[in-house]
């Protein structure tokens, strides 16, 4: 490898480092600010979404070993935006884009961080199913506590029923989204298996 490229892969992996350090400090704060307002779930996606991103920085020791800050971006910005949204069918659809964005999350750091190879297909399915999956299990969470503890989380099967499509939209559109950005960068070379190949 020439000194040349050492040293725009060094200075790339440091850039995309600043910037996602940078998401993960607004991705932090938010859900501290959710913590405080008595947002518990959206507080639990946070801090979530936190940990899920900083596994591969703690498990390799590097500081560097992040997805690229796009991706983050994605994931990060529904979890912001739900601070300033009140309207329940928009922070439905925001709230289950999150969880879209997290799986995407996920799915990027298989594919970077392990020995896991995903075909482009396969991973767009990967991230609609883990979004569904996600959307399931949450649903049967408030249906047990309703059914134990008599709280009123599921008021009408109805809106359950529009949340499984909002949440199957944005595991849809996050799935697309990942086999353009994964296509995209296998071409240019940037989306690689951090120490070897994609």
């Amino acid at each position: 490898m020439s000194d040349r490229r050492l040293g725009r892969l060094l200075k790339n992996g440091l850039r995309n480092a600043a910037l996602c350090w940078s998401l993960l400090i607004l991705v932090l704060t938010s859900g501290i600010k959710f913590l405080l307002l008595g947002w518990y779930t959206w507080a639990f996606m946070s801090f979530s979404m936190f940990v899920i991103t900083v596994l591969p920085v703690v498990f390799r020791k590097d500081m560097k070993s992040l997805v690229p800050w796009e991706i983050l971006f994605i994931a990060v910005f529904p979890v912001v935006s739900r601070l300033f949204i009140t309207d329940f069918n928009v922070s439905s659809f925001v709230g289950y884009s999150a969880v879209a964005a997290l799986s995407l999350i996920i799915g990027v750091e298989l594919q970077m961080f392990t020995e896991v190879r995903m075909t482009d297909g396969f991973a767009s399915f990967f991230v609609f199913v883990m979004t569904l999956a996600t959307a399931g299990f949450w649903a049967l969470v408030r249906w047990s506590s309703d059914l134990l503890f008599g709280t009123v989380f599921i008021t009408e099967l109805y809106y359950l029923m529009v949340e499984m499509v909002v949440a199957a939209l944005s595991g849809i559109a996050a799935g697309v989204f990942f086999n353009l950005y994964f296509r995209y960068y296998k071409e240019s070379k940037r989306f690689v298996r951090r120490g070897g190949h994609v």
